[in-house]
């Protein structure tokens, strides 16, 4: 019968431990460059919210769409994005779409509150 080899068996968990722990420190690290934008879409008239409007964040550097959803049933939506400088744009079938001032996300404000959007 063969003799194991107990360090050879210890070296490689040695290393998978390692190489979990950078793992996780490196998600960590992207997670902490992330800010959220939230805000809510109502109908100017009625004041009700406009269930699954579209969101769109725009980035102002490469003007590329950062990230799309639609509202919530009340009209309101958050979102998460890397730190950066964007714009939201609301549409909504039978609207005129509505598009925020530019904002930015960044380690002092990591969160932004485009309120009411009026549609």
């Amino acid at each position: 019968m063969k003799k194991r080899n107990h360090t050879s068996c210890h070296s490689h968990l040695f290393l998978l431990a390692i190489s979990l722990i950078l793992a996780s420190t490196h998600s960590n690290a992207q997670q902490q460059d992330i800010g959220t934008i939230k805000g809510r879409a109502i109908d100017s008239i009625t004041a009700s919210g406009l269930t699954f409007s579209g969101i769109s964040v725009i980035n102002i550097t490469d003007n590329k769409t950062a990230h799309e959803s639609v509202a919530n049933q009340d009209g309101s939506f958050a979102v998460q994005l890397k730190y950066g400088t964007y714009y939201v744009q609301v549409d909504f079938m039978g609207y005129k779409a509505v598009r925020t001032a530019p904002f930015t996300i960044s380690k002092e404000h990591k969160l932004h509150d485009v309120g009411v959007i009026k549609l």
